[in-house]
């Protein structure tokens, strides 16, 4: 079985949650104590480590589970999950 995170799903997570704080990336990337350069990698499609993922998802309030993906015959990107106010992967 194949899984993966999806990056885009999660920043989108990030700017979304950072848009109604009102906040600045760089007051992200203090809030979470990451570097704001991991946040500017993630903006380009770069995954973060595991320690940034684990400040990050606890800055979202959100599980990992919302943004990891396994090959089904049915697939729902988390993306399209996020755009309809789903948090959790559907069965």
């Amino acid at each position: 079985m194949k899984a993966w995170f999806d990056v885009k799903a999660f920043y989108a997570a990030l700017d979304k949650k950072k848009k109604e704080k009102g906040l600045s990336w760089r007051a992200v990337a203090k809030d979470c104590g990451v570097h704001i350069s991991a946040l500017s990698r993630m903006a380009q499609g770069g995954k973060p480590s595991v320690d940034n993922l684990a400040a990050l998802l606890i800055w979202l309030d959100r599980p990992m589970r919302s943004f990891i993906w396994q090959m089904q015959t049915k697939q729902i990107s988390a993306e399209s999950r996020l755009r309809k106010g789903q948090h959790e992967p559907e069965n």
